[in-house]
This record gives structure tokens, C-alpha cells and sequence, in this order.
């Protein structure tokens, strides 16, 4: 299924900013670079932060991204393949002072706040080098391994949030299997695999979401849970945690709707059984 803002509660809120001479909706703009094959990454995460805080500055921050680029070009003259990852890893570092910190902050998901902080998340450093790269013709793609992000160049993998240091396999695997806590024989070639856009997008939103459940803001943490379920509309689970958002913020028959949609798409779900328990007591406290 393409995706599309499915029922998006848009009234007002940060979504929708003046640029130029007209208004435009952040979050379809982030849907658009998402849909878009050469979409980009950079232009993605900043309507995202966008879509959350109205007052982000796209164009400046998209600015800042070609500014960077241009160092890094300047850098890299004469240079090609893994020659270029010492001097990108030395200019965001110099330039950003990029480094890696916790994400219970949600500034340090947000692009806009990690070129201004240097601070951020796996997934936000790795975003800032994909960028800052493909802006400078260098090309890169992001990886998502089980529970760290990290930029692929020239067939190398990189660890942006550890101040670019290059990975071979064994460093890979030792990398997940400390995220994990058990280890591996090898790495799962699907793991591998070169991440798309909407699927960054969807982490970052999914993190951001956690984030503001753990600090109970929750009309952010439905903002995020939206944004999910816009990216993902064929997920049944970002059904699932956007109704128990809902049901935090009592807004019962929506959260009624998402719960039932959740178990008739994932009768099997080990979990079915809390969820049943879960619409059991909204219908009573509808009737």
C-alpha cells in the first residue's frame, strides 16, 4: 500500500508552516520525500522535526546540509571509495562536534537539533552522514541492524554514532551481539540489507514516540504514533500502539477502532489476549 496521512487529526498543531509564499503541511511534505525513490534523507528528517515543532527552519537547516557538503567536497578532492570516510567522519566531528548520546532526549532524534547539539541517536548520526554524503556525490546508504544504525561506503560499514569508525564483519557482529546480549554465528544477511527511507523515518518516529510516552506527553506521543501509522499503513501493530495512546489520552472510541482493526489483522498475536482484556474494559466504559 502507498504511503498516505490515513485520517491524520491535522487541526491546527505544528503540521502545517508557511514557506515562501504559501502554506505547506510538513508531514505530507515528509511523505512525499518518503514516496519519492531519490527522496531526500536530509529533507525527510527535517519535515519530520517539522511535523513536531513548527518552528524549525527547513530551509536554514537545509542550508547548513549544503554548507557541510561543501566542506566535505572540498575535503575529498582527488580522493574516491573508502579514502573519503576519515574526512567525513573528521568535518562532522570539527564542524557538528557529532557524537553519540542517549535517546531519552528528543532532541537527539530530531536533525535540526543534532546539527545545532552534535548530539544524537545511532539513527540521527547516521541520517547527518547519509545527507551531508549524497550532497557531496558521495554515495551511501544507511543499515539498520538489530538495535544500532550505521552508514555503508564504498562496501564498508561505518559507525557514525561512534565518531565514524569503520567496521569490518567481526566488529559488526561483536556490535550486535552487545545490543543483543547473546551471540551470534553470523550476521543475518537480511540485516544487511540497505535501509529505506520510510524505514528511517519510521525508526526515528517510533523512538520519538517512546519518548514522549516515557515522560507522558502524550498528545506528542500521538503525534509520533500517527506519523507511524502514515508511514507503515499496513502495520498492524502501529494500529496496536497508536490505540493505546489513545486510550491513555481517553479518546476511547478512536483507541476502540485501532484495537479491534489490530486483532482482526493479527488474531494470532501473542499478545492477543492483553488486548482482549484492553477493548473488553473500553466497551464498558462506553456503555
Amino acid at each position: 500500500m502507498a504511503l498516505s496521512v490515513s485520517g491524520r487529526r491535522m487541526q491546527g498543531a505544528g503540521g502545517a508552516r508557511y514557506v515562501g509564499a504559501g502554506i505547506v503541511n510538513a508531514a505530507v511534505r515528509m511523505l512525499e520525500c518518503a514516496q519519492d525513490p531519490r527522496g531526500d534523507v536530509g529533507e525527510a528528517a527535517l519535515w519530520l522535526a517539522a511535523d513536531d515543532d513548527e518552528t524549525v527552519d527547513v530551509p536554514f537547516w537545509m542550508e547548513r546540509l549544503d554548507q557541510l557538503a561543501a566542506h566535505l567536497m572540498a575535503s575529498t578532492a582527488g580522493r574516491s571509495g573508502e579514502e573519503v570516510i576519515p574526512e567525513c567522519a573528521r568535518l562532522l566531528r570539527d564542524e557538528l562536534h557529532l557524537r553519540g548520546c542517549g535517546g531519552a532526549n528528543p532532541s537527539a532524534h530530531y536533525l535540526h537539533s543534532v546539527l545545532e547539539r552534535g548530539a544524537g541517536t545511532p539513527v540521527s548520526c547516521g541520517v547527518v552522514w547519509m545527507a551531508v554524503c549524497r550532497r557531496a556525490g558521495i554515495p551511501v546508504e544507511g543499515v539498520a541492524l538489530p538495535g544500532h544504525f550505521v552508514v555503508r561506503i564504498a562496501g564498508r560499514l561505518v559507525d557514525a554514532f561512534g565518531g565514524g569508525e569503520v567496521l569490518d564483519v567481526e566488529g559488526a557482529r561483536s556490535l550486535v551481539e552487545r545490543v543483543l546480549g547473546k551471540e551470534l554465528f553470523a550476521l543475518d544477511p537480511v540485516w544487511l540489507g540497505a535501509a529505506s527511507l520510510s524505514g528511517i523515518l519510521l525508526q526515528i518516529s517510533r523512538r520519538l514516540r517512546g519518548c514522549y510516552a516515557s515522560m507522558a506527553e502524550w498528545d506528542m506521543a500521538l503525534r509520533c504514533a500517527e506519523r507511524c501509522v502514515n508511514l507503515a499503513p499496513d502495520s498492524a501493530v502501529e494500529l496496536r500502539d497508536r490505540g493505546i495512546i489513545y486510550w491513555q489520552l481517553g479518546q476511547r472510541k478512536d483507541a476502540l477502532s485501532d484495537l479491534v482493526w489490530y486483532l482482526e489483522m493479527e488474531p494470532d498475536a501473542v499478545d492477543a489476549e492483553g488486548v482482549g482484556r484492553t477493548i473488553q474494559k473500553i466497551r464498558k466504559q462506553l456503555s
